[in-house]
């Protein structure tokens, strides 16, 4: 079987050390779709999000666990697109307030980088209800025009 481990560097560039393969690329948020044109050894992250690497290795072919991205450059997105989201820890209902008043979109995805919760956002404060889901440390993701602003949650009851 080949190896199916994977470097990650910068939070968002991501390697098959499995040198003498060939590769394909998956987002494990979208039921793991092939990412058109991500066929090289090396993967770059456009956005936070989970992804693996499909190796194939003289015919032998498996895939790498879901590994998650995370962009820390948020300075472009500047304080018109702040984002909080409050009381952090919680027992499972929070609050987001955005000021941006474009279409927004919230994910929440849990430490395997699966895509758990998603919700439209309004201008403002909007409640969400995650009382559903196990205690733990969560990524969310804030999507506007192709950008995103990533926070942590800690859901403790």
């Amino acid at each position: 079987m080949p190896d199916t481990s994977v470097s990650i560097t910068s939070g968002v560039i991501l390697t098959a050390n499995e040198a003498t393969a060939t590769y394909q690329w998956v987002n494990c948020g979208n039921n793991k779709a092939p990412i058109v044109g991500a066929t090289s050894q090396t993967y770059t992250g456009t956005t936070s999000a989970s992804y693996a690497v499909i190796v194939n290795l003289n015919g032998c072919v498996d895939t790498s666990n879901c590994h998650l991205t995370s962009l820390t450059d948020i300075t472009s997105f500047g304080n018109n697109n702040a984002v909080g989201v409050y009381p952090n820890p919680t027992n499972g209902v929070f609050s987001i307030e955005v000021n941006n008043s474009e279409k927004q979109t919230m994910q929440v995805f849990d430490v395997r980088g699966e895509l758990v919760l998603t919700q439209i956002l309004q201008r403002g404060k909007t409640y969400i209800d995650a009382s559903n889901l196990a205690n733990g440390v969560y990524n969310i993701n804030v999507i506007s025009n192709g950008n995103i602003i990533n926070q942590r949650l800690v859901i403790t009851k």
